[in-house]
């Protein structure tokens, strides 16, 4: 009996680990979404011109390549996570001049 109730400790130990693994990777899914929706297609677009810029028989205009300022701006918003930046009030609360938070928040564009 005593062994019963062991095998049945053990089964509940490794549902309560699989259920904390299937949490984490819960939570991994929706911070991937997170990034994709505030952060990564934001990048589309250089992605696009990267890869035509790879190849010889396309011919780019000066005006698809980003500006240095909007880059700049790209790099800065990377540095903080994308969660942090879906918060409407994580710019505002930065120790910042309200232009540099238009700027952040892509006001400025």
């Amino acid at each position: 009996m005593s062994t019963r109730i062991e095998e049945a400790k053990h089964q509940l130990r490794d549902i309560n680990d699989l259920r904390h693994l299937l949490n984490d990777l819960r939570m991994k899914i929706i911070e991937a979404r997170i990034n994709f929706i505030y952060y990564r297609w934001k990048y589309l677009v250089i992605d696009e011109l990267l890869l035509r810029l790879s190849r010889p028989d396309m011919k780019i205009g000066k005006e698809e390549v980003p500006t240095l300022l909007h880059l700049c701006r790209l790099a800065i918003r990377k540095s903080f996570p994308a969660s942090q930046l879906a918060n409407g009030r994580f710019v505002e609360n930065l120790p910042i001049p309200s232009s540099l938070k238009d700027y952040l928040r892509l006001l400025s564009l």
